[in-house]
């Protein structure tokens, strides 16, 4: 019964086998390609992971793609004859179409013209906090404070968090009289 298991077996395999090669090589589709190479128009350097899409027409949607490796080339298997639309797009550059008419088809070197723009002048301006927190003190910036030119020393004291003035213009911060002034990093015996 093995044996007879074997056999069957065998046979099977080999049915497959005959019927895998049996079909028509005309009727099978064979894969036709279109390769080229993208480079920058200006310097030949090639160009890498740039964007190689197939539509049908200009109104189709994509239906196959892929990207040019580190030398720039890019192949692509398509497996019907008919005419198609080879877009190149890579960010900086113009986006370039090409017409294939004919497949398999060798594009050759395709330029891409850089879309090279100047920028005009950048400032970047930025306003000082006029409260900076780190983990052991408490600035108060008062050039960064707009009333600060016409107000007094102790109008500023008062808007400082943390910092009180009683009614004798004693200082206290959280309650506490114990600290020292600092102005500009300096002691003073001002306050």
């Amino acid at each position: 019964m093995k044996k007879a298991n074997q056999i069957l077996l065998l046979f099977l395999y080999c049915f497959a086998f005959y019927f895998s090669f049996a079909q028509d090589p005309i009727t099978r589709p064979h894969p036709k390609t279109i390769v080229g190479k993208v480079v920058d128009s200006a310097s030949g350097i090639p160009l890498s992971q740039v964007s190689v899409a197939v539509s049908e027409t200009e109104r189709s949607s994509t239906f196959l793609s892929t990207l040019s490796n580190d030398s720039g080339f890019f192949e692509i298997n398509l497996f019907t004859q008919q005419q198609y639309l080879v877009t190149f797009s890579f960010i900086g550059y113009k986006t370039v179409t090409r017409n294939i008419n004919s497949i398999p088809s060798d594009l050759g070197v395709i330029p891409l013209p850089s879309l090279a723009k100047l920028l005009k002048e950048v400032q970047v301006t930025t306003k000082k906090p006029i409260i900076e927190q780190s983990f052991d003190k408490l600035i108060y910036n008062v050039d960064a404070d707009l009333e600060s030119s016409t107000a007094s020393i102790l109008d500023i004291l008062r808007k400082i968090p943390m910092l009180a003035l009683d009614a004798d213009d004693n200082l206290y911060i959280n309650g506490n009289n114990n600290f020292r002034v600092l102005i500009n990093g300096k002691p003073t015996s001002l306050l």
